[in-house]
């Protein structure tokens, strides 16, 4: 199970994620604040083994763009009682 950012950093455009699970089940991906607010939701679906490719395009829920800073993204897989989690940083510059 592992979560790679494919995008080069810094972001100043859409960020392109590598997600790779072993098995299918259901996966989330989610996007937060240095707050730990959720920003986005890439994936809350069903996916096949094997590595799915996701797409930020650098907005929230809502669709409006996300200021400059730093997020984080998570990954979970698994049923709740053995959750595997991968995070990982991306800054977003201006």
């Amino acid at each position: 199970f592992a979560l790679r950012l494919v995008s080069a950093q810094p972001l100043r455009g859409p960020a392109e994620f590598a997600l790779s699970l072993p098995s299918a089940g259901d996966a989330t991906v989610k996007i937060h604040d240095v707050s730990g607010r959720v920003v986005r939701e890439l994936a809350t679906r069903g996916l096949a083994a094997g590595t799915v490719r996701l797409r930020w395009d650098l907005t929230d829920q809502q669709g409006r763009p996300s200021p400059a800073g730093i997020y984080f993204v998570r990954a979970e897989w698994g049923d709740r009682r053995a959750i595997a989690k991968e995070t990982e940083k991306i800054v977003i510059v201006p």
